[in-house]
């Protein structure tokens, strides 16, 4: 169920989702431990979530060469693992959200810094730390054809996936680190005849496809 309010005026966009969502069969994942330090992950089936809350996204420009977009997302969420013999509901607060700036400083010359910010997720055991992220690149367009883009992924080092479990059997935090950082340097091309689509800068990876460019 969502409910839903837009404004939207030459380069300026408003968007604010007030939701609920009720999830059923859903996938989660258990952790067991098999003694000596040696724990099993498995994937399971979620007897039901819930979660609900509001999303806010604001686009605009700063001036005439400086556009913004920014998104959050504040919800309540709720898990019933009960089916995986773990007793109660859990549920929590959690606020997510992420951002870009852009700097047009030519007609051809563009610089910009993506954020990404994932909040704090429950599970059946206990929760996943909250993770950031920052990207950023610049790209110079030749002519319609052609283009140069350079770009900078988890330009902090930051990404660290972070497991706490507490429950009365097992307690542990462990911690996954994934050598995201990288830079990229592309030549492109396009095809065709007609006006070009703004693909926007090219951060190699899908996670960052999905923040606000």
């Amino acid at each position: 169920f969502e409910l839903g309010w837009q404004y939207r005026k030459g380069f300026t966009y408003y968007l604010a989702t007030a939701y609920f969502r009720d999830n059923e069969k859903g996938v989660t994942d258990v952790v067991t431990d098999l003694g000596g330090g040696v724990l099993l992950t498995t994937k399971q089936n979620l007897t039901r979530s819930r979660n609900g809350g509001l999303e806010l996204v604001a686009v605009g420009r700063l001036g005439s060469k400086l556009s913004y977009q920014v998104r959050g997302d504040a919800f309540h969420n709720e898990i019933d693992a009960s089916g995986l013999g773990f007793a109660g509901r859990r549920s929590d607060w959690t606020l997510s959200g992420g951002g870009s700036l852009t700097y047009q400083m030519t007609p051809k010359d563009q610089f910009q810094l993506v954020g990404q910010l994932t909040g704090r997720r429950l599970t059946p055991q206990g929760y996943h730390e909250p993770l950031g992220l920052l990207f950023g690149g610049y790209r110079h367009q030749f002519n319609k054809d052609w283009a140069l883009s350079v770009s900078g992924r988890d330009l902090l080092n930051s990404y660290r996936d972070t497991l706490v479990i507490e429950t009365p059997a097992l307690r542990d935090r462990s911690v996954t680190r994934v050598k995201l950082r990288a830079i990229f340097l592309q030549l492109t091309y396009s095809f065709g005849a007609g006006p070009r689509k703004d693909t926007g800068i090219d951060y190699g990876t899908s996670t960052a496809g999905a923040a606000p460019r």
